[in-house]
């Protein structure tokens, strides 16, 4: 049994580190489009399509947040 736990634990570690991973990395292309956004609406360009992929990539970001948070907590409950 405590293999088992052991196991899950370091399953649980390595799962958490990569959501860690992704939703740090996620910030550089949600940085990226943001100026992009802002390029084009200074230039008096339709910003409707950046504006949708910038919407996605925080919502994409989000998503690894929740899992890195959620898997926080099941790391806490495994001991």
């Amino acid at each position: 049994m405590k293999s088992t736990m052991a196991t899950d634990r370091g399953r649980v570690h390595q799962q958490l580190a990569q959501a860690a991973r992704c939703a740090d990395e996620a910030q550089e292309p949600i940085n990226r489009q943001r100026t992009r956004v802002q390029m084009l609406r200074q230039y008096g360009y339709d910003t409707k399509v950046a504006e949708q992929e910038l919407t996605q990539l925080v919502h994409l970001q989000t998503l690894h947040k929740e899992d890195r948070d959620r898997l926080k907590g099941e790391l806490a409950n495994i001991g």
